[in-house]
């Protein structure tokens, strides 16, 4: 039987008010945890806001708090390391335009897909006209890719601006996205030689070390995959449900260089992962997210994927307060 739409609404506003900063019991179980955890693990002052941000989505998607004490999924480190490493790299590197020249500098611009233009405003892209299919996109967020893949189709530029307007992460505990100015870059879109779009390698890696690859291909209407743990052998299950198993997917021949680009590009950063193409031989860097899919994976699959030998704590992160890169580095940065 359909539930009355005012029915639904009473429910949402409850739930709404329930989970709201204005509920004093919520709060204060957070509040509680808060008290313990601060005890066994140095809490930077700055991310106590993001400690009481990160308690609340989580429970919000998996109805639970997470474990920062010991993580024994890949969940509760992606919290752990919202909340402990607040450091200037992980706002570069999370900005998909600062990000290709630090990419450049560590391995050579030869990785970087050929970017037809960066723009500040929706504005200064309007008036720019380019001969080849191409794909804008968000400097600052997630989602935030537009294709295009005829020179006469033009893009939604409403959706372009609403998206370029918003501020994105905070929300969520994703402090690095927040503090991204947000700017438009424009790159050509990549074939293989048999003009399929190529497949997307998403390298899970802590402190320069990989933990999984997962193989993501949308040559269908839906996200199919295939996971390969870290000597590259199949795994029969994938991350999330939200993915579609697929056993077709191989690795490339130069599956153990891009092996050593991620390794490279992933060393002195406690957890993120490395994007890479592999397009006919020839290796393309992608992006770097911090905190893939928030720390919010539904399933086993996330919990199997994560070592229980791994040695991932707040320690690790205390070598990691010290800013070992020049904050400066930003100016160098710029065009």
């Amino acid at each position: 039987m359909r539930i009355p739409i005012y029915i639904r609404k009473v429910f949402t506003l409850l739930f709404l008010i329930f989970f709201s900063k204005l509920n004093p019991f919520f709060s204060y179980f957070i509040y509680r945890k808060f008290k313990i955890d601060s005890k066994l693990i140095e809490i930077p002052a700055n991310s106590k806001k993001i400690y009481f941000i990160v308690h609340r989505w989580y429970y919000r998607w998996l109805r639970k708090f997470p474990d920062l004490i010991n993580p024994n999924c890949l969940n509760d480190a992606i919290q752990l390391s919202k909340i402990l490493y607040r450091h200037p790299l992980a706002t570069l590197l999370s900005d998909k335009i600062l990000a290709r020249s630090y990419v450049a500098n560590r391995i050579g611009s030869n990785y970087l897909i050929p970017s037809l233009g960066f723009f500040s405003t929706i504005n200064d892209f309007r008036s720019c006209k380019f001969n080849s299919n191409y794909v804008l996109k968000t400097s600052h967020d997630s989602g935030g890719v537009f294709f295009s893949y005829k020179r006469s189709q033009s893009i939604n530029q409403r959706i372009v601006k609403k998206h370029i307007s918003k501020k994105y992460g905070y929300g969520k505990g994703e402090w690095s996205y927040s503090n991204i100015h947000p700017q438009l870059i424009c790159e050509k879109i990549m074939y293989n030689n048999d003009g399929s779009l190529p497949n997307d390698y998403k390298f899970q890696c802590v402190n320069g070390n990989i933990l999984y690859c997962q193989v993501t291909t949308s040559r269908s209407s839906k996200i199919r995959g295939r996971v390969f743990d870290n000597l590259g052998n199949p795994l029969n299950y994938m991350i999330s449900p939200h993915y579609e198993f697929d056993d077709t997917i191989e690795l490339p021949k130069n599956y153990s260089d891009m092996i050593n680009i991620a390794q490279i590009l992933s060393f002195g950063i406690p957890l993120v992962r490395i994007d890479l193409y592999s397009i006919d031989s020839q290796i393309y860097f992608g992006e770097f997210t911090f905190f893939p899919f928030s720390g919010t994976y539904r399933g086993v699959g996330q919990k199997k994927l994560w070592p229980s030998c791994i040695n991932f704590n707040s320690k690790l992160f205390n070598k990691y307060r010290q800013h070992h890169i020049d904050v400066s580095l930003k100016d160098r940065f710029l065009w």
